[in-house]
């Protein structure tokens, strides 16, 4: 079996990404990729500890290398509506969204970073996140069931 391997670097690239059949069983999942976290205005930019701009460029080369392989992107984006009336009594980084104002629905910051866009339906979107977990309230388990999926990677 083959896997993704980074060469020693300081940069860390990844290598081309291999086209076995075992890849078609495959799918990636982008958590938080919106602008409310990566836009230079994005109300959570400060959670990003490291560079956004850098997190960004690593990631859209990792889905380009992705392009013409059989894995399934995905992304789950986190959508609110405008009142929060979703979030009942919300503690840690659920509470913080709420008191920024972070991912409402119709607000630029709810959408997915313009840099993911280029790949156009290569990435699938599945709609109705409104919590932390990606397969609460959503189509995800059915996505990736219909799919056949039976290995994630989550990033």
């Amino acid at each position: 079996r083959q896997s993704i391997s980074f060469r020693s670097s300081t940069t860390r690239s990844l290598s081309p990404m291999p086209s076995e059949p075992e890849f078609q069983h495959t799918a990636v999942i982008l958590i938080g990729y919106q602008n409310d976290y990566f836009a230079p205005d994005g109300i959570l930019r400060g959670l990003i500890e490291t560079s956004r701009a850098e997190v960004l460029r690593r990631t859209v080369d990792f889905v380009r290398r992705l392009q013409d392989s059989g894995v399934l992107i995905i992304v789950t984006p986190i959508v609110f509506t405008p009142d929060y009336s979703e979030l009942v009594e919300p503690s840690g980084i659920l509470k913080a969204i709420k008191e920024a104002g972070a991912f409402r629905a119709g607000t630029p910051g709810c959408e997915t970073v313009p840099e993911l866009l280029q790949f156009g339906e290569r990435i699938v979107t599945v709609p109705g996140k409104r919590g932390l977990n990606a397969f609460t309230g959503t189509a995800l388990g059915s996505v990736l069931r219909q799919e056949g999926v039976t290995d994630v990677v989550l990033c």
